[in-house]
C-alpha cells in the first residue's frame, strides 16, 4: 500500500489551501518542498512563536482507502 499525503493551511481559523503538494503549492505560490517543510515537526516548533504564521495539517492515507 502506498501512504499519501494531503495537506490543509489556515492562517487563523480561515482556510487558506487544501490538497496534496503539488495543488498547495500552486496556491500559496511556493514550491512542492515548501509544502512539505510546513508540514514537518520543525516548522511546527517555529510557528508556535510566530502566531500569524500558516498553521498546517497533514492527512496520511492509504491509497485503498476510500476516506481520509
Amino acid at each position: 500500500m502506498n501512504s499519501l499525503k494531503n495537506y490543509a493551511f489556515y492562517r487563523g481559523d480561515t482556510p487558506v489551501a487544501v490538497g496534496t503538494a503539488e495543488e498547495c503549492s500552486k496556491q500559496l505560490g511556493v514550491t512542492v518542498n515548501t509544502i512539505r517543510w510546513y508540514g514537518s515537526p520543525s516548522y511546527m516548533n517555529k510557528r508556535m512563536k510566530m502566531p500569524n504564521r500558516l498553521q498546517c495539517v497533514v492527512f496520511h492515507y492509504n491509497e485503498s482507502e476510500d476516506e481520509i
